[in-house]
C-alpha cells in the first residue's frame, strides 16, 4: 500500500510541476513532454538495474 502511495505523489508531483512551468510560461509544452519522457526512462532503466 505505501508503493502505491508513493508512486502516486510522485506521478501527481510531476504533473503539478508541468503544469505550472506550462502555465507560467516558463517551459513550452514540448520540452516538458520530453523531459517527462526522459525521466520516465531513466526510472525504469534505475529500477531495473537495481
Amino acid at each position: 500500500m505505501a508503493g502505491t502511495v508513493m508512486i502516486l505523489v510522485l506521478v501527481l508531483g510531476a504533473a503539478a510541476i508541468g503544469w505550472s512551468r506550462t502555465v507560467l510560461k516558463a517551459h513550452p509544452f514540448t520540452q516538458i513532454l520530453v523531459g517527462t519522457a526522459l525521466g520516465g526512462v531513466a526510472a525504469l532503466v534505475f529500477g531495473l538495474l537495481r
